[in-house]
């Protein structure tokens, strides 16, 4: 993007561009929500502004990026697209997901996806899962579940 010469182009090309990621990263919201049920949601309410906030919705959007973001970021030639994904994933999905960073890396190194392919199904299966988890977590545990969920987050990084 042209940012030097023309600002306005610019943004309204990354605009463009970018549009389609959010809407792939939507769907896999919807699809979570459908797995999840609305659970999700009331425990996000009943844990503001804290860790485990941060964290679930760290693990939420990890599932959904995994589920329809990336795998249809990697189906396309948008390099530029991919790119921005990864840019503007935040310190703690980073943190929770070493492995797509690491596979990131290695795919600018070396030009070769497979490793962003492999890393992306395992990440679908893996934060899935994880969500789920915490679901069934609060069932058997409806109070003092902050720490222990933290704790569970925490021993699951990718």
């Amino acid at each position: 993007y042209d940012f030097a010469h023309d600002l306005d182009s610019a943004l309204d090309a990354i605009t463009r561009n970018e549009l389609q990621s959010v809407i792939w990263h939507e769907i896999g919201e919807v699809m979570a929500h459908y797995q999840l049920g609305g659970g999700w949601e009331k425990l996000l309410l009943q844990v503001p502004h804290s860790k485990l906030e941060i964290m679930l919705r760290a693990i939420r959007d990890l599932f959904a990026d995994t589920v329809s973001t990336l795998p249809r970021l990697l189906e396309g030639n948008n390099i530029a697209a991919l790119h921005f994904f990864f840019a503007n994933l935040t310190n703690m999905r980073k943190y929770l997901f070493p492995g797509i960073v690491a596979a990131y890396d290695d795919w600018h190194r070396t030009g070769d996806r497979a490793e962003l392919h492999r890393v992306s199904k395992e990440g679908e299966a893996h934060w899935g899962s994880l969500c789920q988890r915490v679901m069934s977590f609060i069932e058997q545990h409806p109070t003092n579940y902050n720490q222990p969920l933290v704790e569970l987050i925490e021993n699951n990084r990718l």
